[in-house]
């Protein structure tokens, strides 16, 4: 066992032995045996992001479905040109130091604490998020970081709340290791999402009206554009004068068009349903994810609506714990707004994708049909009608010996475009 003198001397009084329960639900905190676990989370989330980091390079195999069916990638340089070297872009070195700000906050806060192993985990995080910064120089949103900067700002706020009002020294320290988290959440929010390297004269620029000749803005957005959905308030001001027209609207974005996706998904093998399903089921992983979190953030409403109108009525329970409650609640039905809006565009993705990869694949079938008329009239058998494709090609099927069925009409075909496939693609 460990004395008391020793525990003492390491910063460890505090740290907890026995933890009952995590949550005081009449006075609306955390219970002490648990806060000293608080600043170890952003620790975890830091660890995690930093083995991630080493280890995943070493390993090149990755699951299928965390890749992107259609990804718009940079044109392979010359091999005789030099490597295009590694810049710093504004946002990246606001980032650093603001990394190093809360870094040397935390520096501060040691001098003026008994727990000072609780500080060294969190002065842990602000060291791996600086080390990231220097390491990656992020031109794109950096959701690793986002995350650790998240828990960094959870982690300093609860241990304000919960030491308010008795500011001491250390109370400053974790202000400023939340106001630097909240600032760098901020710079991440307004980051691009695509490389700006990528070619952009292409894509409409956001806010300008709607040119045909050009891609949807949402090829290249900030995430603040993306989770806002702010890109859209041209096209909806001129909706709001008079009725839109095909001139009017944007072409559809790089992972829409329907070329790119008809050459992506002849290369798939097996029936139509499984050829969709792969080719799209990362919007459906990230449909049924954001479908859990909405229903969770819903359900918790009532119950944060509860505890409020229970610690009004007890004339026992400090005033806080209705004001946290309060919060807690909006905070809740702004997660179950903005997961709408995601789960909202993703489902959108998915059925433009999935319903002009089987149009594609019928009106392939179609002029097939036609070529393949002129030259003989060939019967199709029941392998052509599940994939799509003929035998002889590389993702059909060819059974020998099979009994020829009549071959379809081209008002089967028409009557499967207009109402089989948008079906499929809705559901």
């Amino acid at each position: 066992m460990m004395t008391d003198e020793k525990a003492v001397r390491l910063g460890l009084e505090h740290w907890p032995t026995k933890c009952h329960r995590i949550w005081d639900p009449v006075e609306a905190r955390f219970e002490k045996c648990f806060l000293p676990i608080i600043p170890t989370i952003p620790t975890g989330v830091a660890v995690f992001i930093l083995l991630s980091t080493t280890i995943a390079p070493l390993f090149k195999y990755q699951p299928t479905w965390t890749k992107p069916f259609v990804e718009e990638l940079m044109d392979r340089p010359h091999e005789l040109l030099p490597d295009a070297k590694k810049y710093w872009p504004g946002s990246t070195i606001a980032l650093l130091v603001i990394s190093i700000l809360g870094l040397f906050a935390q520096c501060i806060a040691m001098f003026y604490t008994s727990s000072r192993i609780i500080i060294v985990l969190t002065s842990t995080s602000w060291v791996v998020a600086s080390a990231l910064v220097v390491i990656n120089r992020p031109k794109t949103t950096p959701f690793s970081l986002l995350a650790l900067y998240s828990s960094l700002l959870v982690s300093h706020s609860i241990i304000f709340i919960d030491n308010h009002p008795a500011l001491r020294h250390d109370s400053i320290a974790t202000i400023l290791g939340a106001l630097t988290a909240l600032l760098a959440i901020a710079i991440i929010l307004h980051m691009p999402m695509r490389d700006s390297d990528l070619p952009d004269d292409q894509i409409s620029q956001v806010f300008e009206a709607p040119d045909p000749r050009l891609r949807s803005p949402e090829d290249n957005l900030t995430l603040w554009q993306f989770m806002t959905i702010s890109w859209m308030e041209p096209l909806i001001s001129l909706g709001a004068k008079r009725q839109l027209n095909d001139q009017d609207v944007w072409q559809l974005g790089y992972e829409f068009q329907h070329k790119r996706l008809h050459d992506k998904f002849r290369e798939l093998r097996g029936t139509v349903l499984r050829r969709v399903l792969e080719a799209n089921k990362i919007d459906l992983v990230l449909v049924s994810f954001l479908g859990l979190v909405e229903l969770l953030a819903d359900y918790s409403t009532p119950v944060l609506l509860q505890q409020l109108l229970r610690s009004m009525e007890d004339v026992h329970a400090p005033r806080r714990a209705a004001v946290i409650y309060a919060v807690l609640s909006l905070i809740a039905r702004l997660i179950a707004d903005q997961t709408a809006v995601f789960s909202l565009w993703y489902s959108r993705r998915c059925f433009e994708r999935s319903r002009g990869e089987m149009i594609m694949m019928l009106y392939e079938k179609m002029l097939m049909r036609k070529v393949v008329g002129l030259e003989e009239d060939r019967p199709e058998t029941d392998s052509e009608l599940a994939t799509g494709r003929p035998p002889d090609h590389p993702g059909g099927t060819n059974e020998e010996g099979g009994q020829a069925k009549q071959s379809a009409s081209m008002g089967m075909v028409l009557n499967l475009m207009r109402g089989d496939v948008y079906e499929v693609a809705q559901r």
